[in-house]
């Protein structure tokens, strides 16, 4: 009788021990794929790959401030590295968003590549939830890295702000493919 217990013991693990590495293995494989490594506080590099492509989002990724003084401005600097053969694009967007602010229309951001002369966004709302698109259909021409500045602006207007006093926002800047 003991031996039995012990074998449909020893059936029941196998068992769940081939569906746990099944569900892990078919989570990990999907068309996009990212492996991320951080050093520092906010620093990451996030490879990914898709259909043998291979793009890379660096520097800082991770935006917020708390306690912003009407008129402050907060900026982050970031590449995406595409290391193909031909063109990519993606849309980067916002994951794990916060927003404590009142004034939702008073905390904005742009973004613009470093090397152009206009902004690819302006003014735009700060998001209050995650998976909100920042920017979609940025090409990334072959064995090209370009570099981005997202700037947070807390508008300094005429009225009572000082609701916002103390509050905070954050976010984490991602890429995805189209």
């Amino acid at each position: 009788m003991e031996k039995k217990l012990i074998g449909n013991l020893f059936v029941v693990v196998l068992c769940s021990l081939f569906v746990l590495l099944s569900v892990v293995y078919e989570g990990s494989y999907a068309f996009f794929a990212a492996n991320v490594s951080s050093s520092g506080t906010g620093a990451s590099t996030i490879t990914a790959r898709a259909a043998f492509k291979d793009v890379v989002l660096a520097g800082t990724t991770s935006a917020g401030k708390t306690n912003m003084i009407p008129g402050e401005t907060y900026s982050v600097t970031f590449t995406i590295d595409n290391q193909n053969t031909s063109a990519y694009t993606v849309t980067i967007y916002w994951s794990d968003v916060s927003n404590s602010f009142v004034n939702q229309n008073d905390l904005i951001y742009s973004l613009k590549e470093t090397s152009a002369s206009t902004n690819l966004v302006t003014d735009a709302k700060f998001p209050t939830a995650s998976s909100t698109n920042i920017k979609t259909g940025v090409s990334i021409p072959a064995s090209t890295k370009k570099s981005y500045t997202l700037t947070v602006t807390y508008k300094n207007t005429s009225s009572d702000q000082s609701g916002d006093r103390g509050k905070a926002f954050g976010g984490t800047i991602k890429i995805k493919p189209e």
